[in-house]
């Protein structure tokens, strides 16, 4: 792959995490899920909903907090 299709595969990426990403929660997340998928044989869908369900409980934990 030369150096210009790689440029423009991270670019695409950053375009498309940087709306899908809001606070440190979810940068942990993506961060922990980047992890489990690269060094393990877990499956995706496994990572997808244990992911889900932190996001989930995060942010019930945050407006809990709020109120």
């Amino acid at each position: 792959m030369s150096a210009g299709v790689v440029a423009l595969i991270i670019t695409a990426l950053f375009q498309l995490i940087k709306p899908s990403i809001k606070d440190d929660y979810g940068w942990i997340i993506a961060a922990v899920v980047f992890a489990i998928m690269s060094l393990t044989n877990i499956s995706a869908i496994y990572v997808l909903l244990a992911s889900a369900a932190a996001g989930i409980i995060i942010s019930y934990m945050k407006k809990r907090k709020e109120a």
